[in-house]
């Protein structure tokens, strides 16, 4: 086992009696001279020699190890040309955290390898993408410890928390991404190093760890990935920056995150897409190495490319082992043509769930959708009717790392403690029964209540102490073990609107599945008291259990009778037909 780093120390040598040939290459087809200089070295420059796809190669005798090295291009960026750059290695998996420039080589039994983990719960079953609920996380602001309020969190960190979700009913992780990005602190979308774990939550093997706890556990682990754009100091700009990006960034300005990879530039010499092989060959190695169970595709729209997108996706599909693989669209503007029979991925983050959802519980206009409209709550429950192919093609949320908590805005909105949770509950109940995959924000199931804001992620798990997020707590983890338990609830396609009055703002939907399992969920959107209601045309007659307050009514000449307070929902369990 090697030192860690230091801020003022490089990467030790192991040296052991096996010592093999090491072939180290950087791909840089057009540059005139490519050198290689790192701790086999003593620092002294080695050229480097091209051959006929432009891979610049160098063979060195190296005994198993860490080793520290970094590449010296003579540059084909315009802003650089012909000048010397001094970079690390583009699929470096692993970077100096005290310097950026320098990549760090494992070398175990003669290999060069990213570590020696051995997995422990390969075998351990996994949910299928029906039965999925996910928990967006950022590592940092999850993990941390309170009694450590100076540090983020870290991956052990996390793993360590991991029991909390298992209680809680989640069974799916969707971490912010994990790409090396320049200082200690970011919500990961200006990746420097797309190869490269972030070096501030631990190393490659930490992240092992973590995914491995994941698994034995039951619980699926998703990664956000960013594939539209890298971090300005990307090593690929410095080499050759149109071979890669476009010269000219052809997105509107508001939203030109970094260096954009040229999809459709294509190398007539070397017969091939420059970008899009860097990019397949890093999706393919965060799978392999990581055994991730899906992907968050940060960005499609920009990304522009569902040609591309496709090619990645079979790619993925064919070397995920035959186990379960979820390939996620952040698409804005939104378009159901990025997912479904003849779309690119299989699902696409649902924004009219979030904003008509919202815009209901805060009673005022979001992002142009109106309170209570009807025509667009239904729309926002079953897919469908916005165009997606099925249900099953989106993941709904009311919270994301990009949209406030639902405690934040009702509090700016002038709504607190009771009402405000009561309206929270509204917002989960829906989110939990309606089709489709559900997403979960950290923090949310307790009232996590900070403005979304990249200077600080860390959520308030002191609110656990307090009555009303505890109450809020308890009531998510009962959404949640109905939704596992009933098959209903997992189908998809399987909505029918049972009941809709636009005047009194009460609405009831149907859920079924072939065993005969059928809820009713019966809705007042509105926080005003909604007193006595009929629902009609329930499937059958006889005793119906509502499950959040755990009572029975009966259903006569099927027609439900009970009453909802405000922003109230309640959920029926119907009897099992035979």
């Amino acid at each position: 086992m090697t030192p860690p780093l230091t801020r003022n120390s490089t990467a030790t040598q192991n040296h052991t009696q096996n010592t093999r040939q090491i072939m180290l290459t950087l791909l840089a087809p057009y540059n005139d001279q490519v050198q290689i200089l790192g701790t086999f070295t003593n620092w002294e420059p080695r050229d480097l020699q091209r051959d006929e796809q432009g891979w610049w190669r160098a063979e060195f005798p190296l005994a198993d190890g860490d080793y520290e090295y970094r590449f010296r291009v003579k540059s084909k960026s315009w802003f650089a040309l012909d000048q010397w750059c001094e970079i690390s290695d583009p699929y470096a998996t692993r970077i100096n955290p005290f310097n950026s420039d320098a990549s760090i080589l494992t070398i175990r039994n003669g290999e060069r390898v990213v570590d020696q983990y051995v997995w422990q719960h390969d075998d351990k079953p996994l949910p299928s993408d029906s039965e999925l609920v996910l928990y967006e996380m950022h590592i940092g602001g999850f993990g941390w410890d309170p009694h450590q309020p100076e540090k983020f969190g870290t991956f052990d960190m996390v793993r360590a928390k991991l029991d909390y979700l298992v209680d809680l009913g989640v069974n799916a992780i969707e971490l912010m991404p994990l790409h090396e990005f320049p200082m200690d602190y970011s919500w990961g979308y200006n990746p420097r190093f797309h190869f490269a774990v972030e070096s501030a939550y631990g190393t490659p093997t930490d992240f092992k760890r973590l995914v491995d706890a994941c698994h034995a556990r039951g619980i699926r682990v998703i990664l956000d990935v960013v594939f539209n754009h890298g971090e300005n100091e990307h090593p690929l700009t410095r080499i050759d920056y149109d071979y890669w990006f476009y010269h000219d960034n052809p997105d509107p300005e508001g939203v030109r995150f970094g260096p954009k990879f040229d999809y459709v530039h294509f190398d007539e010499h070397r017969q091939t897409f420059p970008a899009r092989d860097y990019v397949r060959a890093c999706a393919l190695f965060w799978l392999r190495e990581y055994h991730l169970d899906g992907f968050r595709f940060d960005a499609t729209a920009l990304i522009n490319n569902f040609d591309f997108l496709r090619e990645l996706r079979d790619e993925l599909k064919a070397n995920s082992d035959g186990k379960p693989l979820l390939l996620i669209a952040e698409h804005l503007p939104p378009d159901p043509a990025v997912t479904g029979l003849h779309g690119p991925l299989d699902a696409a983050w649902h924004f009219a769930f979030h904003d008509q959802i919202k815009a209901n519980i805060l009673g005022k206009e979001v992002k142009g959708r109106q309170p209570y409209d009807m025509d667009a709550t239904l729309a926002a429950l079953d897919a469908r009717r916005g165009g997606y192919s099925g249900t099953q093609n989106v993941v709904n949320f009311t919270t994301s790392h990009d949209e406030s908590y639902a405690i934040a805005e009702l509090g700016a909105a002038g709504v607190f403690d009771q009402a405000a949770f009561r309206r929270a509950k509204n917002a989960a109940t829906l989110l939990l029964t309606a089709p489709g995959i559900p997403m979960l924000e950290m923090g949310e199931e307790f009232g996590e209540y900070s403005p979304t804001s990249i200077d600080d992620v860390k959520i308030h798990w002191e609110l656990l102490d307090t009555p009303l997020a505890r109450d809020l707590h308890r009531y998510y983890k009962s959404l949640l073990l109905l939704r596992k338990t009933n098959r209903a609830l997992q189908q998809d396609n399987n909505i029918e609107f049972l009941y809709v009055n636009p005047e009194r703002q009460v609405l009831a939907f149907k859920r079924w599945d072939e065993q005969g399992n059928v809820v009713v969920v019966v809705v007042n959107l509105h926080d005003t008291f909604a007193g006595e209601v009929e629902i009609p045309t329930l499937p059958a007659d006889g005793a119906w259990h509502e499950w959040l307050y755990d009572y029975d009514v009966t259903v006569q000449g099927g027609i439900l009778r009970d009453q909802l307070a405000e922003s109230e929902i309640k959920i029926y369990l119907g009897p099992k037909s035979s």
